[in-house]
């Protein structure tokens, strides 16, 4: 299932690909918190969906996926222009020793490694799309 910010306080919007539904619960809240708009997909063909239907500003997905495997969906929305640019992180517990290379052969521009702070996923975020237009450093209160 595809879920959307109810009540987005910017245009930036994060796709985020991952099966762990408390795993995208938790990152999609830092996120929101953060001032994003968050898409979530729970495996390779939805992130495909939802990125045709709704291109993002970036995407983390993880790379150990049910229906299709990240490395697919990732090579798949490298391929559809409107999604060819959109920079896509892999965030991922796939420790593999070619997974790294792997990824980068299908257009992933980012690494990082489960389990992951949420402040590291921040820091990646803005270093790709930057902070949305909000005070992002009253997202780091309660978390």
């Amino acid at each position: 299932m595809i879920t959307r910010s109810v009540h987005p306080r910017t245009n930036t919007t994060i796709l985020i690909v991952e099966d762990d539904p408390d795993c995208s619960f938790i990152i999609r809240l830092w996120l929101e918190h953060a001032g994003y708009r968050v898409i979530v997909a729970c495996d390779g063909m939805q992130a495909i969906a939802a990125a045709k239907s709704d291109p993002p500003d970036l995407i983390l997905m993880d790379l150990a996926l049910p229906q299709m495997d990240g490395f697919d969906a990732a090579k798949c929305i490298r391929e559809y222009r409107p999604t060819r640019g959109v920079p896509i992180v892999a965030l991922t517990a796939l420790a593999l020793p070619d997974s790294g290379a792997r990824a980068r052969s299908v257009g992933v521009d980012g690494y990082l490694p489960k389990p992951a702070r949420l402040a590291e996923i921040l820091e990646t975020v803005e270093a790709f799309v930057g902070r949305p237009d909000r005070d992002v450093a009253a997202a780091s209160r309660g978390f």
